[in-house]
């Protein structure tokens, strides 16, 4: 297990209070490390909170969490990701989602834990993953309609790339791409886009 110092903001001193801890595990795959579109997602968001633009008022559900917001990922991420909340003095449940599950599992958990806003980062990394993303958060968006997504992507299979957007009409929600120039100028790259999503 390896550990990475992430500041929360990059234009102070790497102090307690501006860093969390992430531990990382290879052996995990894609599940096991941070990657670049989380950092970006996460400096979009709270770039927006500082500015006023954007409030979270309800729980959050992160999908395809990975290492660290009601986190959900497959049950070989829980025990990292459970440590990593551990070691940064967090109070955030992890719940298991698999995309494949039936719907009522998807229906008792978000019963459950009652979403307001759902953040995801990263999942659409290959043909397979994005299909069995796109598949539960159309079962999301039939039990609940009214929740709002914040989605991450990068570029890196033509395929899935100039059908993103299409996939969205797809199943039935709206899309809003975010600016570039609204990211972390830090962060921002032409590779990774962020959007807003929400049901029509």
């Amino acid at each position: 297990m390896q550990k990475r110092v992430i500041k929360i903001d990059d234009d102070d001193e790497a102090s307690p209070e501006n860093t969390i801890s992430i531990f990382e595990k290879q052996n995990l795959e894609t599940g096991g490390k941070i990657w670049e579109c989380a950092l970006i997602l996460a400096k979009y968001i709270k770039k927006q909170i500082e500015n006023e633009n954007l409030s979270f008022k309800g729980p959050i559900l992160e999908l395809g969490s990975g290492t660290g917001v009601l986190t959900s990922d497959q049950p070989q991420i829980q025990q990292i990701c459970e440590h990593n909340i551990k070691k940064n003095n967090l109070e955030i449940p992890y719940c298991i989602l698999d995309w494949n599950q039936p719907k009522i599992k998807t229906q008792i958990l978000l019963e459950q834990h009652k979403p307001e806003y759902i953040l995801a980062s990263d999942v659409t990394y290959s043909i397979k993953a994005a299909e069995d993303f796109f598949n539960q958060l159309k079962i999301i968006y039939e039990i609940n309609p009214k929740l709002i997504t914040y989605l991450s992507h990068k570029e890196r299979h033509s395929e899935i790339d100039n059908s993103l957007e299409d996939r969205f009409e797809n199943i039935g929600l709206w899309f809003k791409q975010i600016k570039h120039q609204d990211l972390d100028e830090q962060w921002r790259s032409k590779n990774f886009t962020v959007y807003q999503l929400g049901k029509f």
